[in-house]
């Protein structure tokens, strides 16, 4: 298995996040998969969001996955990871393994209260997340599916993934000029990791090992960066012709910079002096003194907190209130 520091980000391929040929007319009104984009949107908690992947996508139940629908090959699969019920004593819905026409998402949207409830007693027993589930309920409190962001950030995707560097969300913040005092006519692209206790703070996946990634990532040709930023523009398109996304967003395109990273620490107040020393073992500023690129943090009293740039803090800042 080729290791993260193998990979030449040079040239990397990655291919971009977008569905596969033909979903977006089945998601649409009228398509056979419509009924799950309604099952989202009227979902009484809030809770389910879809998210575009390679030729396919997801929706997410407080942070894990419920149903993808997978299009790189015909007829399209439609996939439950069985584990959430292994052990549970609970039956699995017998549903449709393949999309076959709207009858197959109908059954499936039926399922949903069943399978989440798997979901639901799963993390109860055997393996809780609090990060994932945050990370869903900040982007449902800082998206702009019915009006536009309150905020000064909207959260376009979970989970992103470029050579092995991995980062909880994708955001876009808003950059107000003269011309376009709303600011999101050209945002600025920012990667996002979330942490929700001082354990994932450390070690393999933590604080120091998230900046080597994203200095490794914005230290990439401009052409590598330029395809990120086209692939995030790209999933917003998408996104938007579905209704995910408001038409009262009007992006031209995001903003030629290197994307930031931001650490964004949920209910981790008490936590400063911790968080702290391990904050002080990150590479804040560029490895490269001619690169770009910086890393900041914010702290969110509760997930569903809209993030403001007035509370967003430099390192230096940050490491200061930690004392």
């Amino acid at each position: 298995m080729t290791k993260k520091c193998d990979v030449d980000l040079a040239t990397y391929p990655k291919a971009p996040r977008a569905l596969a040929d033909g979903m977006i007319a089945e998601l649409a009104a009228g398509g056979g998969l419509h009924p799950i984009v309604e099952a989202v949107a009227n979902d009484p908690e809030g809770a389910l969001r879809l998210d575009i992947r390679e030729k396919r996508f997801n929706i997410y139940h407080k942070g894990g996955s419920l149903l993808c629908v997978d299009g790189r090959r015909r007829p399209w699969s439609m996939i439950f990871d069985s584990k959430y019920f292994d052990g549970s004593g609970r039956e699995i819905p017998v549903l449709p393994s393949n999309f076959t026409g709207a009858a197959d998402a109908q059954a499936w949207c039926e399922a949903f209260p069943a399978l989440r409830q798997g979901m639901i007693d799963w993390w109860g027993r055997v393996h809780a997340c609090q990060e994932r589930a945050d990370c869903q309920a900040i982007a449902k409190a800082n998206g702009a599916r019915d009006r536009l962001p309150a905020g000064d950030y909207f959260v376009l995707d979970l989970e992103y993934q470029w050579a092995q560097r991995r980062f909880d969300l994708v955001a876009l913040r808003r950059v107000p000029t003269a011309t376009d005092p709303g600011g999101w006519a050209n945002p600025a692209l920012t990667l996002v990791e979330v942490k929700s206790d001082i354990g994932p703070c450390r070690g393999s996946a933590g604080l120091a090992v998230h900046a080597q990634d994203y200095w490794s990532l914005v230290g990439a040709p401009e052409s590598q960066l330029e395809r990120i930023r086209n692939e995030f523009v790209g999933i917003f398109r998408q996104k938007q012709a579905l209704g995910l996304i408001t038409s009262n967003l009007r992006m031209d395109a995001i903003a030629p910079v290197a994307p930031e990273l931001l650490i964004v620490f949920v209910k981790m107040q008490h936590q400063r002096r911790d968080i702290g020393s391990v904050a002080r073992k990150m590479a804040l500023k560029c490895p490269n003194q001619s690169g770009t690129g910086r890393i900041r943090f914010l702290e969110l009293a509760d997930a569903e907190a809209e993030m403001r740039e007035s509370e967003v803090l430099k390192g230096e800042a940050f490491l200061s209130l930690c004392g």
